[in-house]
C-alpha cells in the first residue's frame, strides 16, 4: 500500500508533510494492534506490517493508463525498501531477540545485501516505521526538535521529540528514535560502521514516548531527572 502526502506552494500553513506522515503511519499501526488485539481472542494469526516514509522535494510524473493514474517518484521506491524486512537478519539468532521496531546493518559480507537495497543495507523492519535520511531533515525544517539520550539495555539511543498540529488543529507528540547503523557478519553485531551513519525511527512505544516527553518537561520545570534512562524494557527496538 502506497500513500502520498503532497505540499503545494500556495498553502505554506500546510508544509508540514512529514510531520503528518509520521502521524498517519503511526495511527496505521495503532488500528493493526487493535485488529491483533482480536485476532489473538479468537486464536486467529497476527497481522505484522513494515513502513517507511521518505520523501521528495521534486513534483511526481504521472501516467494515465486509460482512467487510472498511476504517479512516478523516486520517494515511492524509497519507502519500499524502507518498509522491508530481511529474511536473512530475521532468521539469524540476532534477529530472533529483536521483537517490535526498527533496526539497519551494515553488512561485512555482500552476499547478505537484500536486492531491494539501493544503500548496501539490510533492514529489520517489523510493525516499525523507518524515516528516511532525506525526510528526516525535511522534518527538522518543520519542527523545533529537542534532543533526549536514553542508554537502553547497554545502547545509547539519541531521541529527538516536539509537538506538531495535525489537520483538525490538535497538537501530537512526535518522538524519532536516531541510532548508528552497526556492523553484521551475519550472525553478531558488531561496532558502528565507519562512516557514521544514522537511521532514524518512528516511535510508537508509549512507554518511550512517556519518557522522553517527561524528561523534555523535567527540563522546562528545571528538576533534573534522576535517572532519564529508566525506560521500561520488553521486546521493542524503540
Amino acid at each position: 500500500m502506497i500513500l502520498s502526502v503532497f505540499e503545494y506552494e500556495d498553502t505554506p500553513y500546510q508544509w508540514l508533510s512529514v510531520s503528518h506522515a509520521c502521524g498517519l503511519a503511526a495511527n496505521i499501526l495503532k488500528v493493526m494492534d487493535r485488529q491483533n488485539h482480536k485476532n489473538r481472542k479468537y486464536g486467529l494469526p497476527m497481522l505484522e506490517l513494515g513502513l517507511g516514509i521518505a520523501f521528495s522535494d521534486e513534483e511526481p510524473a504521472f501516467l494515465y493508463d486509460e482512467d487510472r493514474e498511476i504517479m512516478i517518484s523516486s520517494a515511492i521506491n524509497r519507502a519500499d525498501q524502507l518498509s522491508y524486512c530481511s529474511a536473512a537478519l530475521r532468521n539469524s539468532e540476532y534477529g530472533k531477540g529483536l521483537g517490535r521496531g526498527v533496526e539497519v546493518l551494515s553488512p561485512a559480507n555482500p552476499d547478505e545485501l537484500d536486492k531491494q537495497s539501493s544503500d548496501r543495507l539490510v533492514r529489520y523492519n517489523v510493525n516499525g516505521i523507518e524515516l528516511d535520511v532525506s525526510a528526516f531533515y525535511k522534518l527538522k525544517s518543520e519542527l523545533v526538535l529537542k534532543q533526549v539520550q536514553f542508554k537502553k539495555g547497554g545502547r545509547k539511543s539519541r531521541y529527538l521529540a516536539a509537538r506538531y498540529p495535525d489537520l483538525e488543529g490538535n497538537m501530537n507528540w512526535l518522538v524519532i528514535r536516531e541510532a548508528e547503523i552497526r556492523t553484521w557478519d551475519g550472525s553478531r553485531v558488531g561496532a558502528p560502521e565507519a562512516s557514521g551513519r544514522s537511521y532514524y525511527q518512528v516511535v510508537t512505544d508509549q512507554d518511550t514516548i512517556r519518557a522522553v516527553v517527561d524528561v523534555m518537561k523535567e527540563r522546562r520545570s528545571g528538576v533534573v531527572p534522576s535517572s532519564p534512562g529508566d525506560v521500561k524494557e520488553g521486546r521493542y527496538l524503540h
